[in-house]
């Protein structure tokens, strides 16, 4: 039940974001999931890595969070 209302509050947030913010979020996701598949343990982020999140905290003005 948490989940499913986890999703809906979710579904909603995102309807209301403009479409770049939406795309910025997306590139974001899909670079830590090709980070968390390389081999190691736990992965070492690289120049390109830091770079990649220098250019996206440029853009959206604000820090990932750590959870």
């Amino acid at each position: 039940m948490r989940h499913l209302l986890y999703v809906l509050l979710a579904t909603a947030r995102a309807s209301l974001k403009p479409q770049r913010e939406l795309a910025l979020e997306n590139l974001a996701l899909r670079q830590q999931l090709a980070i968390l598949h390389r081999k190691s343990k736990r992965p070492k982020l690289t120049k390109a890595d830091r770079a990649f999140w220098v250019a996206v905290c440029g853009q959206t003005g604000t820090m990932p969070s750590s959870s």
